[in-house]
């Protein structure tokens, strides 16, 4: 049951071509161009719902704010609320395959980073 699952996720992931997956490049590095971005850029739509509805719970309005202010708290999340990061990281994790996971946790802190910068570049892409 878990091959057909992680067949499946590793089906509907887009393909980026300009990720390096060269032998050349460290493992964590690979992981993120082979793993992360393809699912980062899939649960793109969620991410940025996610980050809306955190908007509003803060009775912030993406619409109001100025991108100085909007870009200071986009940093000042990514720094700061650990349960925010935890869910977008959930998010990611969950469309990992075993083995992937496994993988994960060899290098957790420094895949969660990447998970962190990745989303926060296309936070303050998409908003700014």
């Amino acid at each position: 049951m878990s091959i057909n699952r992680s067949e499946n996720l590793l089906k509907i992931r887009p393909i980026i071509p300009s990720a390096k997956l060269k032998p050349a490049v460290s493992e964590v590095e690979f992981f993120q161009n082979r793993t992360l971005r393809p699912i980062i850029k899939f649960q793109n739509d969620i991410l940025i719902a996610v980050f809306k509805s955190y908007l509003n719970q803060k009775k912030l309005s993406s619409l109001n704010l100025s991108p100085d202010k909007m870009k200071n708290i986009i940093e000042q999340v990514f720094q700061k609320d650990v349960r925010f990061k935890i869910r977008i990281q959930g998010i990611i994790i969950g469309h990992f395959t075993l083995t992937e996971y496994d993988n994960y946790l060899k290098f957790e802190s420094e895949i969660n980073k990447r998970i962190n910068q990745i989303i926060k570049e296309r936070l303050l892409s998409k908003f700014l």
